[in-house]
């Protein structure tokens, strides 16, 4: 699935892995590209565990696009799921869809062993469709 917002060929490919964390109390996404008009540039650091520093250069809304169904086709099958207030962290080794989600959104999660998957979708549990 081709996340790039961007339609432009001549623009490079964003990494287009996204992962949820449910212990991240924020959303990250390693790409300026991915962030909306609202985008704040500032610098600032945080510290991990290990006491690795990863710097955030901004903060602002991001639009996934998506696929909503993978029993769906053409446009019905497409939606976008926004974040708010992303860091940006132009060193991360992907994007991420941090525990605020549950906010906007239903998660749910199956850890089966050999078998992860998840879905996302509206509070009241119809998928979303922005």
């Amino acid at each position: 699935m081709n996340l790039n917002p961007m339609e432009d060929p001549g623009v490079p490919a964003l990494c287009p892995n996204w992962v949820y964390s449910s212990i991240l109390n924020c959303h990250v996404a390693r790409d300026r590209e991915w962030f909306s008009d609202d985008y704040i540039p500032f610098s600032a650091q945080f510290k991990t565990d290990n006491e690795d520093k990863v710097p955030f250069t901004g903060i602002g809304t991001v639009m996934l696009r998506t696929k909503t169904s993978p029993y769906l086709m053409g446009l019905a099958s497409h939606g976008r799921l926004r974040l708010d207030n992303v860091l940006h962290a132009p060193n991360a080794p992907c994007s991420v869809i941090g525990n605020p989600v549950i906010e906007t959104y239903r998660v749910g999660v199956n850890l089966i062993p050999s078998i992860i998957s998840g879905l996302i979708c509206e509070l009241d549990g119809r998928p979303w469709h922005t």
